[in-house]
């Protein structure tokens, strides 16, 4: 288990990945001695999680673990960028840490170049579309239960990962081939055991 040193209130916002997401990171949560809360609201998106939304739903967690971004594909090209720059700010400006859960890979452009908003607003997150996910949903877009178990234990672990870098280094995130390595292992273990 890859739990974090400090023990810690998570809260973790979004959209449906994060519904998928809450009951698989919360077990996690639980089983290292931290607390998570989940707020997911479908189809959301830059419009509906200003920064007052996030802040409020938030609560009292010091850390906000925020699922976001592919509800937002289809606005206009750089409509995305002030909205995610301000929650960045507004959580920053309330000492709480924000770490970013981007979309999967989707079978859809990203018109509005909301990744690269995301991103330059978040330093703290994986390109997780860059990583293969084999347990997807029909609609190609969502996962299927163990899909979500799998993403989770990801999550979790470079949750965990990112904050022993920083207490004993400074910021060092773990990299992509990091991240991809941990999901195959979870991926191939839960395979193995369905058999």
């Amino acid at each position: 288990m890859n739990c974090p040193r400090q023990r810690r209130h998570y809260a973790l916002l979004g959209d449906s990945y994060a519904e998928g997401l809450a009951p698989y990171l919360g077990e996690l949560a639980d089983q290292c001695g931290d607390t998570l809360t989940a707020d997911a609201t479908r189809g959301s998106g830059a419009e509906y999680w200003t920064p007052q939304k996030v802040l409020a739903r938030a609560g009292a967690a010091q850390v906000v673990v925020l699922s976001i971004g592919g509800n937002d594909f289809g606005r206009a090209p750089g409509s995305t960028d002030a909205a995610a720059a301000a929650v960045a700010r507004a959580v920053a400006s309330a000492g709480k840490t924000l770490l970013w859960i981007p979309p999967l890979r989707l079978p859809f452009p990203d018109k509005a170049r909301t990744r690269e908003a995301w991103a330059r607003a978040v330093p703290a997150h994986v390109k997780w579309d860059q990583i293969y996910f084999p347990e997807r949903a029909d609609d190609g877009v969502h996962l299927t239960p163990a899909g979500y178990r799998t993403w989770a234990r990801a999550i979790w672990a470079w949750i965990g990962r990112r904050e022993r870098a920083q207490l004993a280094a400074g910021a060092t995130l773990p990299s992509m081939a990091l991240a991809a390595l941990v999901v195959a292992a979870f991926a191939f273990r839960d395979r193995a055991a369905r058999r």
